[in-house]
């Protein structure tokens, strides 16, 4: 027993049938009730299949904002090694969030390691003149 998207109960003999179309059938309905569940998208269908309207608007977030060397490699790492990830933060417009949040963090913690660095090691400007290896 089926149930068609009008709702209409049919009985059908299973040795009637050819599983490649029951399968085809099948996915049909379920790609129907799909789409009809998500309402965010609009599709348009080409041959026998729905494809969806997507269209790419321009990111705001911090468009001032020059990425830097970690926002490049994060950039990089995600394109090679994450492509699931990058294209899914493509999509979902939180790609620059995340590479310009990136930058942010690596830069602050850069600042924070070499304030500790210079602390530990005392460089005075008569060593700098003297010793200008150490």
């Amino acid at each position: 027993m089926f149930l068609l998207p009008s709702s209409k109960i049919f009985y059908i003999r299973w040795s009637d049938i050819d599983i490649n179309y029951l399968v085809k059938f099948v996915v049909k309905i379920n790609l129907w009730r799909f789409l009809e569940m998500n309402n965010k998208i609009t599709y348009h269908k080409v041959g026998d299949y729905h494809l969806p309207n997507l269209y790419l608007t321009k990111d705001e977030y911090e468009k001032d904002y020059q990425i830097g060397k970690y926002g490049h490699l994060r950039l990089e790492h995600l394109k090679t090694h994450k492509k699931a990830k990058y294209t899914i933060m493509f999509m979902d417009n939180t790609l620059r969030k995340h590479i310009v949040d990136t930058d942010k963090q690596a830069k602050e913690r850069f600042e924070i390691l070499m304030k500790q660095m210079l602390e530990k090691n005392l460089v005075d400007e008569n060593l700098k003149n003297t010793d200008t290896i150490k």
